[in-house]
C-alpha cells in the first residue's frame, strides 16, 4: 500500500475520533477570520459545502474538493461585512506531480479607528487587518475516494501596538458514489496553535468540525447539501453540540445558476423580534461565461445585519 493511502486512513481516523476534543468546555477562541466565508457560491449555500466539489472556493471548508478541481484555474472573492470592515479571497490551483496543489490568501480589512486614552483623548488612528496564507496539496485514490490537507499561517496586524499569529491546518476527505450521484464529506479546519500572545494572551484558534452530503437530485436540476458542523468553542445546545446547515443549487440554464441556504446559528444573531425568523438565510446566483464564472451571494445576520459578496473565476 502506497504512502499516501496510509494517510487517507490516519486522516479519516482522526476527522471521526476528534469529537473528545470537542465535547471540553473551553473559552471562546480568537482569529475569527478563519470563520469567515470564502467566496460567494459558498456563502450563498450556507457554507453548507464540505461534500461539494468543482470549485476553488470551497477548499475553504474541505481541502479534498481540489481533487475535483481540473487544470490551472483562479478565484477571487470579496466580502463587504459589518461597519466598515471587509475581506478578499484569493486562491490560485493547477496540477503538479500529479498532486493537486492551490495556493490561497484571505485578506481582512476593519477599517480605520480612533486610538484614545482615558480621557477620551484622540491620539491617532490605526487600521487593523488580519491575512491568512494557505498552501493545499490533495490527491484522489481508487473507488472514489479523496483527501486534502491545508497549511496556513495566519496574522492579525496593526492592533494599535499589539499583533499575534498562528500556525494551523485543515484536513478533509470526499467519498463519492458516482453512480448515485452522491458525495460524502468530513474535514477538521483551524486545527493549530498561536505563535505568540496578543497583548498577554494566546487565543485559541475555532477549530471547526464538519461532516455531510451532497446530492444531485435525480428528477430535479437541483444539487442539494445537508451538512452538521461543531465548533470547538461555540456548542449548540441541541443535537449534541452541532449545528446543521443546508444549501442548494438550481440549474437554470447552461450559465446561470441559483443557489439558497441556511446555517441554524443563524437562530442566535437574530436577537431582535422580528428579524429572528429571516437570521441564518441566504441566496445567490451564479453565471458562466466562456472562461469566466461571476458569482453573487448575499446572508443575512439578524440584527448583526445582511452580508453581500461577490466572487469572480477563471479558468485558463
Amino acid at each position: 500500500m502506497k504512502w499516501y493511502r496510509w494517510l487517507v486512513m490516519l486522516l479519516t481516523g482522526l476527522i471521526f475520533s476528534v469529537q473528545s476534543v470537542f465535547g471540553a468546555d473551553t473559552e471562546r477562541a480568537g482569529f475569527d477570520v478563519l470563520n469567515w466565508e470564502c467566496g460567494a457560491r459558498s456563502a450563498a449555500m450556507g457554507g453548507a459545502v464540505v461534500g461539494m466539489r468543482g470549485n476553488l472556493q470551497f477548499i475553504g471548508y474541505n481541502p479534498a474538493a481540489l481533487v475535483s478541481i481540473n487544470g490551472e484555474t483562479a478565484t477571487f472573492g470579496y466580502e463587504r461585512r459589518f461597519v466598515d470592515s471587509k475581506s478578499g479571497y484569493l486562491a490560485y490551483a493547477r496540477q503538479f506531480i500529479g498532486l493537486h496543489l492551490a495556493a490561497s490568501v484571505r485578506y481582512a480589512d476593519y477599517g480605520k479607528m480612533t486610538r484614545m486614552d482615558v480621557n477620551q483623548t484622540d491620539l491617532g488612528s490605526f487600521s487593523p487587518a488580519d491575512i491568512v496564507c494557505g498552501i493545499t496539496v490533495a490527491d484522489s485514490l481508487s473507488m472514489g475516494l479523496a483527501w486534502g490537507i491545508t497549511a496556513k499561517f495566519i496574522a492579525l496586524t496593526n492592533y494599535d501596538i499589539y499583533s499575534a499569529s498562528a500556525i494551523a491546518a485543515d484536513i478533509g476527505v470526499q467519498y463519492s458514489l458516482y453512480s448515485q450521484s452522491l458525495t460524502f464529506g468530513a474535514s477538521i479546519c483551524h486545527i493549530g496553535t498561536a505563535l505568540n500572545a496578543f497583548i498577554d494572551h494566546k487565543e485559541l484558534l475555532p477549530t471547526t468540525m464538519r461532516l455531510g452530503a451532497t446530492k444531485q437530485l435525480a428528477h430535479l436540476p437541483l444539487i442539494f447539501n445537508l451538512n452538521f458542523i461543531r465548533y470547538v468553542d461555540h456548542k449548540s445546545d441541541q443535537m449534541g453540540g452541532f449545528y446543521w446547515s443546508i444549501g442548494g443549487e438550481f440549474t437554470l440554464s447552461e450559465s446561470l445558476r441559483f443557489r439558497f441556504g441556511y446555517h441554524s446559528r443563524g437562530r442566535e444573531q437574530g436577537v431582535v423580534e422580528g428579524l429572528s425568523r429571516m437570521a441564518g438565510i441566504s441566496f445567490g446566483l451564479g453565471v458562466k461565461l466562456l472562461r469566466y464564472q461571476v458569482d453573487v451571494g448575499y446572508g443575512l445576520y439578524g440584527a448583526l445585519g445582511s452580508l453581500p459578496s461577490v466572487s469572480l473565476g477563471y479558468k485558463f
